[in-house]
C-alpha cells in the first residue's frame, strides 16, 4: 500500500508526556479506513527523500475540529499529525504542511556502519587515535575507539550515498590523514601490542520488522548475523588475507572473558535491544573494506541485498517468530555460535541456503585461509545470491566478485593509504 498523506504539527503532540509522541502518526478512523492499511507502523517519506517508520495512532479530537475549520472537505480524509520534531525531519524549509508518501511495504533497509582504521606517523609506529595528538574526540563523525581511529557516517538507504558520507568526512578532517599516514587494516602487531581492527556493519529494520516484539526479533537478529557472517564474512577472507583473521580472532587484548578475541563467528551486538528498535551490529568484519570506496560501495550494497532477502522471506511468512527459530535460538543463546549447532533447524536458513554448520563457520573465520576462496568458490557463491529475488541490481555483486577474485598477493600489496585512495582518487584495480 502506497498512499499520500498532508502532514501537520500538532502541538497537542508536543505537550503530550503521557507517550513518545515523536514515534507515532496520528490520523482519524476514516483516514486510516481510506488507506486501506491495517498496518500498525508506516514508513513515512517526506522532503528529499527524509524518512521516518511511525506507529499509527488515534488522532486527538481538537485537531481534526481544526482541520474541519481550516481545510476542504476534499483533504479531510488525507491528513495525519506528527509532534513539530517529527514534522521538520519530514518537511523541507519551514512548511507549514508536509506532503508525504506513506508506505506499509518492506522498505529498502538503512545501512550504517564505524570502520575503524590505524594512524601511523613517519616512521612507520602506530600513532594512538586516543592519545591527543591526533585532535580527535571520543564522539563526533571521526573519533577514536581506543587506539584505532573510527569513521562514523550517516546511515543511508543507499549504500554509494553511504559510501559518498564517508568521503565527505575523509575531506573534512583531511589535515589528519596529511599529517599522518592512516591506513585500512585487519590486523597489526608492534612490539607493545596487537591492533584487531574492527568494520563493523548496523542493520536498520524495515518498519514491518518493527512490528515484531523485541524479544522475538532477538532470534531474527541471531540468524541476520549467521547469514551475514556465512555469505559476507567468509568470502572476504580473500581481503583479509593470511595474518587477518586468524590473528583478529586471537588478539591479546581481547577484553577478559572473551574468549575468542574479534571478529569470530557470531560477534555481534544488538543495540537498543528490548526495544522497538532493536537491531543488528555485526561486528564479525574487519576494517579492511574500508580500502577504498569500490570496495567499501561493494561490500556494504552486497550486505544489504543480503539483509534484505532476509527481511522479504520473514515477511512473506507473516513475521512468524517460528519461522526464524524462536524459540529455538533464544533458549540457550551461545548454543548456536558452538560448533555442533546444526542451522538446518531454522527454516529461514534452509530457504535463503545459508545451513553451513556452526563448526564450518568457526574454522573458516578463524583459520581465515585465502586460498580456501577458489574461483569455484567465488563462482558458486555468486550464483548463489544474484537469485535473491531482492537483488534488483547485481552490479555490487559483481563487483565484489571481481574484487575477491584478483590474487591474494595483488591484493595484500595494493597501497592501504587512505588519503591516496579516497581523497587522491586513485582508482581501484576493477575501477
Amino acid at each position: 500500500m502506497k498512499a499520500e498523506l498532508i502532514v501537520l504539527a500538532s502541538s497537542r503532540m508536543d505537550s503530550n508526556k503521557r507517550r513518545d509522541e515523536n514515534s507515532l502518526l496520528r490520523m482519524s478512523k476514516a483516514t486510516r479506513d481510506s488507506m486501506d492499511s491495517k498496518a500498525e507502523m508506516l514508513t513515512v517519506r517526506g522532503a528529499g527523500e527524509r524518512k521516518k517508520a511511525l506507529e499509527v495512532f488515534r488522532a486527538f479530537s481538537e485537531d481534526l475540529k481544526a482541520v474541519k475549520a481550516k481545510f476542504p472537505k476534499e483533504d479531510w480524509n488525507r491528513i495525519a499529525f506528527t509532534t513539530t520534531k517529527t514534522f521538520n525531519l519530514l518537511a523541507q524549509n519551514k512548511a507549514k504542511r508536509a506532503n508525504v508518501w506513506i508506505s506499509d511495504d518492506i522498505e529498502s533497509t538503512v545501512m550504517g556502519a564505524d570502520p575503524e582504521f590505524l594512524i601511523f606517523n613517519e616512521n612507520g609506529d602506530v600513532v594512538k587515535a586516543n592519545n591527543g595528538w591526533t585532535g580527535l574526540s571520543y564522539h563526533g563523525d571521526l573519533g577514536y575507539d581506543g587506539p584505532m581511529a573510527e569513521i562514523r557516517p550517516h546511515p543511508e538507504e543507499n549504500p554509494a550515498k553511504l559510501v559518498e558520507n564517508i568521503l565527505n568526512i575523509f575531506k573534512k578532517h583531511s589535515r589528519l590523514l596529511t599529517q599522518y599516514t592512516c591506513q585500512a587494516a585487519c590486523y597489526h602487531k608492534d612490539a607493545v601490542r596487537d591492533y584487531p581492527v574492527g568494520g563493523h556493519l548496523h542493520i536498520g529494520n524495515p518498519v514491518q520488522i518493527l512490528n515484531i516484539p523485541s524479544k522475538e526479533r532477538k532470534a531474527l537478529i541471531m540468524v541476520l548475523n549467521k547469514v551475514l557472517d556465512e555469505l559476507l564474512a567468509v568470502p572476504l577472507i580473500k581481503l583479509d588475507g593470511e595474518i587477518g583473521s586468524v590473528r583478529r580472532t586471537g588478539c591479546q587484548m581481547a577484553p577478559i572473558g572473551l574468549q575468542k578475541g574479534y571478529g569470530y563467528f557470531g560477534e555481534y551486538r544488538c543495540p537498543n535491544s528490548g526495544s522497538r528498535n532493536a537491531r543488528l551490529e555485526n561486528r564479525t568484519l574487519s576494517g579492511m573494506w574500508l580500502l577504498h570506496p569500490t570496495v567499501a560501495k561493494a561490500v556494504i550494497g552486497t550486505a544489504k541485498i543480503i539483509v534484505e532477502e532476509a527481511f522479504r522471506l520473514v515477511y512473506d511468512h507473516n513475521n512468524s517468530p517460528e519461522y526464524f527459530g524462536y524459540p529455538l535460538l533464544l533458549r540457550d543463546p551461545v548454543r548456536p555460535w558452538k560448533r555442533g549447532f546444526s542451522w538446518k533447524k531454522v527454516q529461514l536458513c534452509q530457504d535463503i541456503q545459508c545451513t553451513r554448520p556452526s563448526g564450518y563457520l568457526i574454522r573458516m573465520l578463524n583459520n581465515s585461509d585465502p586460498k580456501i576462496i577458489t574461483q569455484a568458490f567465488l563462482k558458486s557463491w555468486k550464483e548463489r545470491i544474484t537469485k535473491f529475488v531482492s537483488c534488483k541490481d547485481d552490479s555490487f555483486i559483481e563487483t565484489l566478485y571481481e574484487i575477491l577474485s584478483i590474487p591474494t598477493e595483488e591484493l595484500q600489496n595494493w597501497p592501504r593509504d587512505l588519503r591516496v585512495n579516497w581523497l587522491e582518487g586513485k582508482k581501484f584495480i576493477v575501477n
